[in-house]
């Protein structure tokens, strides 16, 4: 809900984008209000995040250790933990429904 906003005080505020930024705050700025009615768009986001998994195997050496490690994880006996805070967006794409048609 819009909250009242004094235009005496609006015009007298020093600075560029001032009287924007108290009017946004107020809740009567929607610099979309005249793009027509709402409607649906679909959002397609493509992200990338930080895969770890940490696996303990049994081995004589490094190259051995390897070995079992990639036989484990394309056998898929390997538990990832997925960095859900460490997504990094990758691309975004907008559909109109409107233009889908």
């Amino acid at each position: 809900m819009p909250q009242p906003v004094n235009l005496n005080d609006l015009a007298n505020m020093p600075g560029f984008g001032a009287a924007k930024a108290a009017l946004q705050k107020a809740g009567h700025w929607d610099e979309f209000a005249g793009a027509g009615p709402e409607r649906s768009f679909t959002v397609e986001i493509e992200a990338s995040s930080k895969v770890t998994a940490t696996i303990t195997v049994k081995a004589r050496s490094r190259a051995e250790a390897e070995k079992i490690a990639d036989r484990r994880i394309e056998g898929g006996n390997v538990d990832w933990d997925v960095g859900r805070y460490d997504l990094e967006i990758d691309s975004i794409e907008i559909r109109d429904s409107q233009e889908d048609r």
